[in-house]
């Protein structure tokens, strides 16, 4: 094997330079930092502090360090590095930040801000620019949340919820139904019929039905009822009925039949 004597390399300082039958040349510099050329293009390099570099006859680009840390670059931009605890991470020419730890959690941003992650779970999370976050399990329950405060939420069953940051909460199942409630307890529900409920903190339950008719009942007992015919009834805990229409003709009925 030819072994050319010590002269002045490329590097401009003495270095050994080394040539095979097969075509491959190694150079070693005295500053420890040794070359490789095999026939196929692949350029190898080692300095004296163990960084290890190779190039491929296509443009691939490896780093390797001492302390475990493998870095990669191709031709198309892409650039990919892995730490000796097991993190991957990935960046594309456009801009796409990828990364992925021994845990198996997956990151990913965009060059548009939106940050995107899944675990080995399944739960995979999203954040964009404008602050809007979501999550979604592998039970099929989505959550989102605005940067206003305003929480949704929606089960794989089809329940809708939805609070505001002022702690209005609704809900809405699969059959239509919809349920309110205000920060003062106020209680509100509608069905697909159209029947509205309604009920206060203080035991008032106040009913709608689509045909007009209003319904209300007090904690005390009391029973209203309005007609949109304008007859107005009440009933209280004793047994006496009224009963008013529109014409202005008052009845009244006590327990005992009076």
């Amino acid at each position: 094997m030819p072994v050319s004597p010590l002269g002045v390399g490329s590097l401009g300082y003495l270095s050994l330079k080394e040539q095979s039958c097969i075509g491959v040349q190694k150079e070693q510099s005295c500053t420890g930092v040794q070359k490789e050329q095999s026939r196929t293009g692949v350029q190898k390099e080692q300095s004296r502090t163990g960084v290890q570099k190779e190039q491929s006859r296509t443009g691939v680009q490896k780093e390797q360090s001492p302390t475990g840390l493998q870095k990669e670059q191709s031709p198309t931009g892409v650039q990919k590095e892995q730490s000796r605890t097991g993190v991957q991470k990935e960046q594309s020419r456009t801009g796409v930040q990828k990364e992925q730890s021994r845990t198996g959690v997956q990151k990913e941003q965009s060059r548009t801000g939106v940050q995107k992650e899944q675990s080995r779970t399944g739960v995979q999370k999203e954040q964009s620019r404008t602050g809007v976050q979501k999550e979604q399990s592998p039970t099929g329950l989505q959550k989102e949340q605005s940067p206003t405060g305003l929480q949704k939420e929606q089960s794989r069953t089809g329940v809708q919820k939805e609070q505001s940051p002022t702690g209005v909460q609704k809900e809405q199942s699969r059959t239509g139904v919809q349920k309110e409630q205000s920060r003062t307890g106020v209680q509100k529900e509608q069905s697909r019929t159209g029947v509205q409920k309604e009920q206060s903190p203080t035991g008032v339950q106040k009913e709608q039905s689509p045909t007009g008719v209003q319904k209300e009942q007090s904690p005390t007992g009391v029973q209203k009822e309005q007609s949109p015919t304008g007859v107005q009834k009440e009933q209280s805990p004793t047994g006496v009925q009224k009963e008013q229409s529109r014409t202005g003709v008052q009845k009244e009925q006590s327990c005992i039949g009076v």
